[in-house]
């Protein structure tokens, strides 16, 4: 089996998927080298120990390390520290591997080109199997102004609760309107949470901000009517998503 099919198989057994096409087989090689593709096959979505993964992949540790802290530049694995070990892990395609190499902007022909490519791949097979999904991996939150004030559902403290159940806040670009370049909503509105905020600011792609600026960025998404969502968890997000409904539909 062709290596790129390999990890994409992996990835596909994610929950959010990642079905098979030939737009998803480019995407995968823009993104991995050969070498990195077969080093991504012996990780999963649990960070792994270096010594473990390059004991898997048949290399020494240092050249594991080399190799993955490249990848976790780009970024398309994930990155953490504990106890004076480095672990490494894989990213789902969304929230992902199709977000973070745009949250320090586009422009490249290489975004160019993915840009391109991810649109591709929703219309030709991720949207069915992202829609299809019997869990939905994002929920709509709306805001305080959106709901009559005798609603059962509080919506401005459900968001609250949400940022104030986080230790770390980072704020990213919006990779879908960074992407799409069509766009003249806010793009600074991605509030990611905890450990994946703490890996996306060391590597760049994400600011950290307080609890104050955070409450600041949705009352902002808001005012320009965009779209908020979340993770889907009952009680901590992974990220807040505020999304612009033309580029949604686009």
């Amino acid at each position: 089996m062709d290596v790129y099919e390999k990890l994409r198989v992996i990835l596909d057994a994610h929950p959010l998927g990642a079905p098979k096409a030939k737009a998803f087989d480019e995407i995968m090689r823009i993104l991995f080298t050969p070498e990195e593709a077969k080093i991504a096959t012996c990780m999963n979505f649990s960070p792994r120990p270096v010594e473990v993964i390059a004991s898997d992949a048949g290399i020494s540790a240092q050249d594991a390390e080399t190799m993955l802290e490249a990848m976790a530049e780009k970024p398309v694995v994930f990155s953490r520290e504990k106890g004076g070990k480095k672990f490494y892990g894989l990213v789902p395609t969304m929230p992902g591997l199709f977000e973070f190499p745009f949250m320090k902007g586009g422009g490249t022909p290489m975004h160019d080109r993915l840009a391109s490519l991810w649109k591709e791949y929703h219309d030709d097979a991720f949207g069915a199997s992202f829609a299809g999904n019997p869990t939905p991996a994002t929920r709509v939150v709306p805001v305080r102004q959106a709901l009559d004030m005798g609603t059962r559902v509080h919506p401005y403290e459900e968001v609250a609760r949400l940022i104030d159940n986080v230790d770390y806040i980072g704020l990213a670009l919006c990779a879908c309107r960074v992407s799409a370049n069509a766009c003249d909503h806010p793009r600074e509105v991605c509030l990611i949470f905890d450990g994946i905020a703490r890996f996306l600011v060391e590597r760049g792609y994400a600011r950290e901000i307080d609890r104050e600026e955070a409450r600041k960025v949705l009352d902002r998404a808001e005012e320009a009517g965009l779209v908020h969502t979340s993770t889907n968890s009952a009680d901590k997000a992974t990220l807040i998503c505020n999304c612009c409904p033309a580029v949604v539909r686009s």
